[in-house]
């Protein structure tokens, strides 16, 4: 009986684990899109462009991990970036919002938070590889960009949701965001 117990906890966390990520993803992915068109200037083809190189860099990194590790290394060294620690410092309450998730028990909110700021870190890592490589962006575009995502996450922390963000995107631009 204790088994069973047991393995439908593990099965709980692992739930927990995985829509926590894909959350947070999904509203950080939607504030790259925010800071990209505001404060860089892309335009709505250049942000379909973006989406497209980042989603073939992800599926490419499945098969190859290293390249993943790699590519923190080189932000550290070549821009002086910690991709892990910049996650972990990411607005508590803007984060708490993205998770979109009730926490029931104190294990389930430290799973939680623990793959929030790995999403967060994997988006980095995604984000500044395509910021550094197909559009040239310096140290100081970088730390301007993560400037401008904490700023505008706190947004989140204030009541903004991703239905809003998509939304507003349909409405300006006529970039209709999914996920």
């Amino acid at each position: 009986m204790k088994r069973k117990t047991f393995n439908n906890r593990v099965e709980q966390m692992k739930k927990v684990a995985n829509r926590t990520f894909e959350e947070v993803f999904r509203s950080m992915q939607l504030l790259n899109y925010t800071v990209l068109y505001y404060d860089f200037d892309f335009s709505k083809e250049d942000i379909k462009t973006f989406n497209q190189n980042i989603t073939d860099y992800n599926n490419s990194c499945i098969d190859d991990k290293e390249a993943f590790f790699t590519e923190l290394a080189r932000f550290l060294t070549e821009y002086n970036f910690s991709c892990e620690k910049s996650a972990k410092e990411f607005p508590a309450r803007a984060k708490m919002k993205m998770m979109q998730y009730k926490c029931k028990s104190m294990s389930a909110w430290e799973v939680a938070l623990q793959n929030s700021t790995d999403a967060i870190e994997v988006c980095l890592v995604l984000f500044l590889h395509e910021l550094t490589t197909t559009w040239g962006k310096t140290a100081d575009d970088i730390a301007l960009y993560w400037e401008k995502m904490k700023e505008y996450s706190i947004n989140y922390a204030n009541g903004m949701t991703d239905d809003f963000v998509r939304q507003y995107f349909r409405d300006e631009i006529d970039l209709d965001i999914t996920g």
